[in-house]
């Protein structure tokens, strides 16, 4: 399937991220989404790369034809990590979470003054209600599991883990994780988590957890010069 979307408003206001073209592969299906100015270029990919969209082949040649169009907008492509997409995860009222590996340490965020080791604003997640689980070492938050921001009324949620690199291994990601999918699932929302393909051990925490491998998915992304 390809859907067709007018980014006229996005590029007229300067956002300081696009994405062009988005593949997901979700329990079988494939879907394509490309702006209204690529959309001969969507149709041939589909058409060229039909069940090989994440092929390097694949990855290639849409990065070929589609650097002119996003670099005439003023964005420039992220080479990064050119061929990483990423795998899709999905816990839900029938996912059995593994909640015996929920760790004493395991707490719900909540207001307070903190050091922490993770790079997200803890203070953006309380005043945005957004539900986070937390280790802390003294003051220190050195994990976190939290709900990324979503649209009023959506209900299935993403979350993002983080742990301090000198506190890997611990379990502590995946305990909170589990700890705050159980929060959710229990309270009527779905859960899903991505991670890139070479992150292996993001891969292994989201099986650990429970969650049951739904997809794939690879954005074209370019950022704002």
């Amino acid at each position: 399937m390809l859907t067709i979307e007018d980014e006229s408003e996005i590029i007229s206001s300067g956002y300081p991220i696009i994405v062009p073209l988005l593949v997901e592969e979700y329990k079988g299906d494939l879907e394509i989404e490309a702006y209204s100015r690529i959309e001969k270029i969507a149709e041939e990919y589909h058409s060229k790369f039909f069940g090989k969209f994440f092929s390097s082949n694949a990855i290639d040649w849409i990065d070929e034809r589609l650097r002119p169009y996003v670099e005439s907008e003023g964005y420039l492509r992220e080479c990064t990590g050119k061929y990483r997409w990423y795998y899709r995860y999905e816990a839900n009222a029938d996912t059995k979470l593994p909640t015996e590996l929920i760790l004493p340490s395991t707490e719900m965020l909540s207001e307070g003054e903190y050091d922490f080791l993770v790079s997200f604003s803890l203070a953006e997640q309380l005043s945005k209600g957004l539900p986070s689980f937390v280790t802390k070492d003294g003051d220190r938050i050195v994990s976190i599991a939290t709900v990324n921001e979503h649209s009023d009324g959506q209900k299935m949620l993403e979350i993002t883990v983080e742990t301090a690199p000198a506190y890997r291994s611990r379990g502590f990601g995946l305990s909170n994780t589990v700890a705050l999918a159980d929060y959710l699932v229990n309270r009527g929302f779905g859960v899903t988590y991505a991670c890139s393909k070479y992150n292996r051990a993001s891969c292994r925490l989201a099986k650990k957890a429970g969650f049951e491998k739904v997809g794939r998915f690879y954005a074209y992304t370019a950022y704002k010069l």
